[in-house]
């Protein structure tokens, strides 16, 4: 055995001796509560501020009546001098806890927390109450509240009340609300719920949509999930639209590019009018693609390719069939994304051949669905792969497979694109 795996190995040894006995840190949410703590300190001691070393050994020795327990001057200066970037230890929390009437900093956050859930439903009463929403204190519950789950289902529960009263003011400021988009607290998925919450609202006021469009598309969160994560399909021609066009003014980056082109094509598509069409297939063939496309976006793209030019299915003379089996092969879960948008765009323009090369090559090599959003893409699949074994007449597993459908899971943003596409592939399949 070599020196450098001897000291590799004494290294870690050490390095778990030094886990082991270090306190437990104090993790980013929990330090919002031992601010509040300290404030509570603070007020029992009735020390309105800490600006003299006579405030410190104040608070010291009411600690040590109290606790019988002493924190030392020198540990409470730093304690409260930096509090917002101090990191206490658990031990230290336990008397400052004991000092204000609980057991440990435990009991402390046991109880807190449970007050905090419900003051959230009651902050929603209120507003329900006044039919008024105010953003500056929303904006103040979002600092306090914005690390518990519980602050999406009242952000929620705003979103629809801000769309009953048709609350511009709310909607203008909801992606800078503070610790809403905080990826310490929150998942993509909540990111992207939100988003199309506020989008779904847009549809029943076309006009709030549009004095929205600017300011959305001025603000890079509302950009993300409002606007590129959440693309509403349904509504290319309609305020889904307008947001694209402005959004179209402010990003020029080559993936935008094509994600812009793409829509614009789909949405012309849908509206017959292939002249127009046409016009942003050429735009998408004459802008660069870059190497790490977005699959979905690059799935928009390559099936616009197939519907204007001619492809034939082989490897060897066809770069663009070579290309898709390379994805086909990753095997990775965006497959099934890649696949479904695809087939939408083939179906949609009646290349039924193209249907069942895609369907085909991708039967091959099977991905894992074990995942929220992938479960739903492969659900709006099914009913593509089971018109192209209708197709190819395999008639049973045709059936089967669409009886597999669960229409209910279809995404909201192309629900009635995926509905449209459900009736005419049953009809035809009868």
């Amino acid at each position: 055995m070599g020196r450098d795996c001897i000291y590799n190995q004494f290294d870690n040894f050490s390095s778990s001796c030094k886990i082991k006995f270090m306190p437990r840190p104090i993790c980013e949410v929990d330090k919002i509560y031992v601010r509040e703590l300290l404030n509570k300190v603070k007020g029992k001691a009735k020390v309105v501020s800490l600006s003299s070393k006579e405030h410190y050994f104040q608070l010291q020795d009411s600690i040590k009546i109290h606790c019988d327990t002493k924190i030392s001057h020198s540990t409470l200066v730093r304690l409260f001098g930096t509090a917002s970037t101090t990191n206490p230890s658990e031990a230290i929390l336990d008397i400052c806890s004991k000092y204000i009437g609980f057991e440990s900093w435990k009991d402390y956050l046991e109880d807190v927390r449970k007050f905090d859930r419900y003051m959230l439903q009651h902050e929603l009463s209120i507003i329900t109450i006044k039919k008024n929403i105010d953003v500056d204190h929303i904006h103040k519950l979002c600092i306090r509240y914005g690390h518990l789950p519980e602050i999406l289902p009242f952000i929620f529960n705003v979103i629809q009340l801000a769309k009953e009263q048709k609350d511009i003011a709310f909607f203008a400021v909801l992606f800078s609300f503070p610790k809403l988009f905080d990826k310490a607290f929150r998942t993509e998925y909540d990111f992207y719920y939100i988003g199309q919450s506020v989008a779904l609202c847009m549809r029943a006021n076309e006009e709030m949509a549009e004095r929205l469009a600017v300011i959305y598309c001025k603000n890079p969160i509302a950009i993300q999930y409002c606007i590129e994560s959440f693309v509403d399909e349904d509504y290319l021609n309609g305020y889904y639209g307008k947001w694209l066009d402005e959004y179209h003014q402010h990003k020029k980056e080559e993936e935008a590019l094509l994600f812009y082109y793409a829509l614009k094509y789909k949405g012309a598509y849908m509206k017959e009018e292939f002249a127009e069409a046409k016009k942003w297939y050429k735009k998408i063939l004459h802008t660069a693609h870059p190497k790490k496309l977005f699959k979905i976006v690059d799935a928009r793209c390559t099936a616009i390719l197939l519907i204007e030019e001619v492809h034939i299915p082989d490897s060897k003379n066809d770069l663009l069939y070579k290309k898709i089996i390379q994805i086909a092969k990753e095997r990775d879960g965006f497959y099934i994304d890649y696949t479904l948008y695809i087939l939408h765009y083939l179906y949609m323009a009646k290349r039924i051949e193209w249907v069942c090369f895609i369907v085909n090559i991708f039967d091959k090599y099977p991905a894992n669905t074990d995942e929220h959003w992938l479960k739903k893409s492969w659900n709006a699949l099914q009913m593509y792969r089971a018109f192209a074994y209708h197709l190819q007449d395999k008639k049973d597993e045709a059936i089967s497979v669409f009886n597999t459908v669960d229409t209910d899971l279809f995404d909201p943003f192309m629900y009635g694109c995926m509905m449209k596409d459900y009736a005419n592939i049953m009809a035809e399949m009868i």
